[in-house]
């Protein structure tokens, strides 16, 4: 079926058409019980066709951003953690920052880095050792 004779069937402009196919545009409650209508397919199928597609293009963005900042994963001891158990061996590095934020129950890097740096913890060092905030917090996961 042409655009143009789906626009018609369903009352609906043809550029609104176009923009639901190329997927700039949602299929709102009200379309999808057009295309029903139209089409013979419950409105069901097209609402949860377009919850599964924004929940892909919101897990694409996440995955983008967390690998933008892959730098943080520097700062923690991932082959100790890896052999440890407490993470899965990946060369991927979304998955890497996925099983690292799951460790620490936490939903970005932002949010690990507001609770850790505040964490009060008491221990004895030696002078001549630096602190490695992200080895420290591997002992005592933020919960």
């Amino acid at each position: 079926m042409l655009q143009t004779d789906l626009a018609k069937r369903i009352g609906r402009p043809i550029k609104t058409i176009n923009e639901i196919i190329k997927g700039k545009a949602a299929i709102t409650a009200e379309t999808a019980i057009q295309l029903e209508r139209a089409l013979g397919v419950p409105a069901e199928f097209w609402n949860q066709r377009e919850a599964n597609y924004r929940a892909y293009l919101a897990s694409k963005k996440e995955l983008d951003c967390l690998v933008a900042q892959k730098d943080w994963l520097e700062q923690f001891p991932i082959k100790e953690m890896i052999e440890r158990g407490w993470l899965q061996c990946t060369n991927d590095v979304a998955d890497q920052m996925i099983s690292l934020l799951n460790f620490f129950r936490v939903a970005t890097p932002e949010q690990w880095a507001d609770g850790w740096p505040g964490h009060k913890l008491a221990f004895r060092k030696a002078k001549n050792i630096t602190n490695n905030i992200g080895a420290i917090s591997i002992v005592h996961p933020f919960v």
